[in-house]
């Protein structure tokens, strides 16, 4: 089964009637809901798993995405402890969230996580960084 959630979410109305029933109040019944379509955030394709820098250069790691409704992403460097301390994001458009290193240190290597969130799921993403 295919799912369009644009055109496919929405009200749904289901009545039901018998004739048969000799009180008109009672011949039908009516009940309707409302269906909202969400698709799990995702990472889309996997980062790559490993990028190079040079101290001095720009690094730029891309991070794709999707789901509905739009998912909240956030890039952030993963110290030593395991703590993930937030990252330079420039604004996401389309999809497409892209994590800007300017200009690389030698501090900046290290592994890297996208994350991704909606209120269907989250998902994150590490790429390791080597300067």
């Amino acid at each position: 089964m295919s799912v369009d959630y644009q055109r496919d979410q929405g009200e749904y109305t289901c009545v039901a009637s018998n004739s048969d029933i000799i009180d008109t109040t009672l011949r039908s019944s009516r009940s309707s809901t409302l269906l909202d379509i969400q698709v799990p955030a995702y990472i889309d394709p996997q980062l790559s798993p490993a990028t190079s820098a040079f101290v001095g250069s720009d690094l730029a790691v891309t991070c794709m995405f999707d789901g509905v409704p739009t998912p909240s992403v956030a890039w952030c460097h993963v110290d030593s402890t395991g703590a993930c301390n937030q990252g330079t994001c420039a604004p996401f458009a389309g999809g497409t969230a892209t994590l800007l290193i300017s200009p690389v240190e030698q501090c900046h290597g290290g592994v890297y996580r996208c994350s991704v969130r909606n209120s269907a799921s989250s998902v994150s993403a590490a790429s390791d960084i080597y300067v």
